[in-house]
């Protein structure tokens, strides 16, 4: 198992989510233990006062969208097919890979924690 992205150090993701709730107010990002990726929300998570979830499965239809600058992918697991955006570096998300995905739920959508490679093609 090899972990390939840990939003605790995806320092960009964190200043884009810091820029968003500053410029536009975005209160999706703004939980009861802070703003997403805050120092208080990341104490929180550590101490189990946030819910996570994990999901694992095989990636298929691996896919650039919308200007063709933007990839998804799906994840076949148990629970059915989700789609997900790739965090860390594209080269894991290869159509047949198996991962396990650690994240919490927000009020729009999902925040990715971790992933890890299980196993790949």
């Amino acid at each position: 198992m090899k972990l390939i992205y840990s939003f605790k150090h995806d320092r960009f993701a964190r200043k884009v989510i810091r820029e968003s709730a500053n410029k536009y107010g975005n209160t999706n990002l703004n939980t009861p233990f802070g703003l997403v990726g805050s120092k208080s929300w990341f104490n929180a998570l550590n101490e189990s006062r946030i819910e996570t979830h994990t999901i694992e499965g095989t990636i298929s239809n691996y896919r650039v969208t919308g200007h063709n600058d933007y990839s998804q992918f799906d994840l076949l697991s148990e629970q059915g097919t989700t789609t997900w955006a790739p965090h860390g570096k594209e080269k894991y998300y290869r159509e047949g890979n198996v991962i396990r995905i650690e994240y919490t739920p927000l009020r729009e959508s999902e925040q990715m924690i971790h992933v890890w490679l299980l196993s790949n093609t």
